[in-house]
């Protein structure tokens, strides 16, 4: 979005996620991050988006509910637990289940998706997005997904 700054690289991580954060409206409240070949494999979220990689390109599809409401599992339990949303595996976060984070997956992994650009070649991605607003808007993190092209 227009009113997004880019913050740079977490280098507070060992996979050192690109980062975004909203300006207006609780500036801070939104971020979104993209990790970019070095994919934390095991990281947890509340939400799915499913996407489909078509020409370096994603198609999104639809963010799911909170995955505490669909895995048959009790809340908080010791760990986390393997979900699915359409077709698409994620590990769901049950220990902080009333988080606002969706992060992307497909049918080539857990968090990860490959794309390919014609310049920048193949490349593995995970993308995540925190929402700490009391009326989380995920068609900011869709239009951002399916605006995202490998070049």
């Amino acid at each position: 979005p227009a009113d997004w700054k880019y913050l740079g690289r977490d280098r507070t991580t060992v996979y050192h996620p690109y980062q975004w954060e909203n300006t207006a409206n609780n500036p801070g409240s939104r971020i979104l991050a993209v990790y970019v070949d070095n994919v934390p494999a095991a990281l947890a979220v509340n939400r799915l988006l499913p996407v489909d990689p078509v020409s370096g390109k994603l198609n999104p599809g639809t963010v799911s509910d909170n995955c505490t409401t669909f895995t048959g599992q009790n809340k908080l339990p010791a760990n986390d637990v393997q979900a699915k949303w359409s077709g698409v595996s994620f590990i769901c976060d049950m220990r902080n289940y009333e988080r606002d984070v969706v992060g992307t997956g497909s049918v080539d992994g857990v968090n990860i998706v490959h794309l390919t650009g014609p310049t920048a070649g193949a490349h593995t991605f995970f993308f995540t997005y925190t929402d700490n607003t009391d009326q989380p808007d995920y068609s900011i993190f869709t239009d951002s997904v399916s605006s995202f092209i490998v070049k």
